[in-house]
């Protein structure tokens, strides 16, 4: 299966994952690029990757700031 799949197998399974589906840091004043939460863990990989910023902030469906998804947290989701 492993082969099938592939070795860049962790960065596939972040696009199956929703921003909305986990949950989030509070905002605490936390800066950064803002995401909708339909978005993916890899959209967020790559916008984090893009923009420079270790942080990414999570919109609700009015494009408001609900919560906060750091690379940290990201990098642990993968590893599990």
């Amino acid at each position: 299966v492993a082969d099938f799949v592939g070795a860049d197998r962790g960065l596939k399974r972040l696009s199956l994952t929703r921003l909305d589906e986990l949950p989030l840091q509070p905002l605490d004043g936390a800066r950064g690029p803002g995401l909708a939460g339909t978005a993916t863990l890899r959209d967020a990989l790559s916008t984090m990757l893009s923009e420079g910023s270790r942080v990414v902030l999570v919109l609700d469906g009015d494009g408001e700031p609900h919560g906060s998804l750091s690379l940290d947290v990201l990098v642990d989701r993968l590893s599990s």
